[in-house]
């Protein structure tokens, strides 16, 4: 048993220092970015310049969720809906949907899965309306505030039903909501 941890650590030991050894490898070189003439490089297009600004930062950070969740975030999480662009689609379109939320400073977290729900009028309830099984990919999108996402129409068949409507579950400032859209049709 100890033999097999210390074969454990040893290799992670190695994927850590050849992780180091290939960052190092892919660092730009010294002087990159730096005005260079034709005759210092191969550059067939003659000089290469910089566009960079030396002075601007930028902020690559993913938003914050809020440290503590109080009754008001809470009741504003629960206003969240979805908003398609049209109110009927052929089965070609693309559906653009909106993720409505009530603060534009929430932050936001969806997956790419959602349920396609048509509305059986025997029944008198939403249900699934996937003629099959759909495939989601495994993406998970965070932002601050309303998000927007598409859906092709075509890529999930669909049983008949007079109407339809999106459900998706967002995490609205790492609150778990089950929003749904208006409804639509699809011809």
């Amino acid at each position: 048993m100890k033999t097999r941890i210390f074969i454990i650590f040893l290799l992670a030991a190695l994927l850590l220092i050849s992780c180091n050894s290939l960052s190092t490898q892919n660092s730009p070189p010294v002087g990159a970015g730096q005005t260079e003439s034709k005759a210092d490089t191969d550059n067939l297009y003659g000089i290469v310049t910089s566009t960079a600004d030396e002075n601007e930062s930028r902020d690559y950070s993913f938003p914050e969720p809020p440290k503590e969740i109080t009754d008001e975030i809470r009741e504003d999480a629960l206003k969240t809906y979805l908003e398609t662009d049209k109110t009927s689609y052929s089965a070609d379109d693309i559906l653009k949907l909106r993720i409505v939320v009530a603060r534009e400073d929430t932050f936001l977290g969806y997956g790419s899965y959602f349920d396609l729900q048509g509305w059986d009028e025997e029944k008198g309830e939403w249900v699934s309306a996937f003629a099959g099984s759909a495939e989601f990919f495994d993406d998970y999108a965070i932002s601050t505030g309303t998000s927007t996402d598409s859906i092709r129409l075509s890529d999930y068949p669909v049983k008949d039903y007079p109407k339809y409507r999106i459900e998706k579950e967002v995490h609205v400032d790492t609150i778990t909501v089950v929003a749904h859209s208006n409804e639509f049709t699809i011809e």
